[in-house]
């Protein structure tokens, strides 16, 4: 059977089925144009979300320490200061983008799905009109159920860099562990051809940032690196020098806004 690919609009064939959500017989089809991998539509999303709190997501903690280090290392490389908007994308519990605002960058947390409660001070409820100078999107890419137009939300912000992560399709074996259909959330799986189209058709060059990616405007100085290493040693450099720094300023704004809406004192 074929359909046509959601992302570059290619043929794609059915190459194999699982079992998603330990209920539905789906299709998982290859595109002969740019190599990636889709469920057929997924009809079961609101099923799969509605159950998110009983999924475990493993390796949470893990990856986002070691996600806010690399990018805190990006940024500084790419130019980015304090004061320049930075957006985290399907920002989950808000903790990468609160370990972000700790490292001194003015990061805010968009989900439609999530009350964000470590960034909840920091939430933007419709991002329609921001101009943020970065957006992340870490883990997003592969749960979007329409990735040409999903993706093209972000493209629109114009942004400078845009730093995701997600596991590269590479027609692994049915049970590679990134198909996840018990949990049924992942959609569409990228080739590393795929990505190279996408940064082409939006105008960006395409940085392996190792083990994140990045779409990079050209006049961007950010070059391919090792950045998970030179971060952790900034960030062990950072919070032994000055750890409080940024942390007190956030404090101080909470507290602004407190009194702001306190009510006033009887005469």
């Amino acid at each position: 059977m074929t359909e046509l690919c959601r992302l570059c609009g290619g043929l794609a064939t059915e190459r194999f089925r699982h079992r998603v959500l330990d209920k539905y017989d789906a299709r998982y089809s290859e595109c002969a144009s740019c190599h990636s991998l889709q469920t057929e539509p997924p009809f079961w999303l609101d099923e799969a979300y509605s159950v998110l709190d009983a999924t475990p997501d493993i390796g949470f903690m893990r990856r986002n320490l070691l996600m806010s280090a690399l990018t805190a290392e990006a940024l500084r490389a790419a130019g980015i200061g304090p004061d320049d908007l930075c957006l985290d994308w399907g920002a989950g519990f808000g903790l990468f983008c609160r370990l972000l605002r700790d490292s001194g960058f003015n990061f805010h947390a968009y989900d439609k799905f999530s009350q964000s409660r470590y960034a909840w001070d920091k939430r933007i409820q419709n991002p329609a009109g921001i101009a943020p100078r970065v957006i992340t999107a870490f883990e997003v890419f592969e749960h979007l159920p329409d990735p040409a137009r999903d993706l093209e939300e972000l493209f629109n912000f114009r942004p400078e860099l845009l730093i995701f992560s997600t596991e590269i399709y590479n027609r692994q074996a049915p049970d590679w562990w990134y198909f996840d259909p018990p949990t049924g959330q992942h959609v569409f799986f990228y080739s590393r051809a795929a990505l190279e189209w996408i940064a082409a058709r939006h105008g960006y060059r395409l940085v392996f940032l190792d083990p994140a990616w990045a779409f990079v405007r050209p006049e961007s100085p950010l070059q391919a690196g090792p950045w998970v290493q030179s971060g952790l040693d900034s960030l062990l450099h950072e919070l032994k020098s000055d750890p409080w720094r940024w942390v007190g300023r956030d404090y101080e704004a909470f507290l602004a806004a407190r009194r702001a809406k306190a009510p006033s004192p009887e005469p």
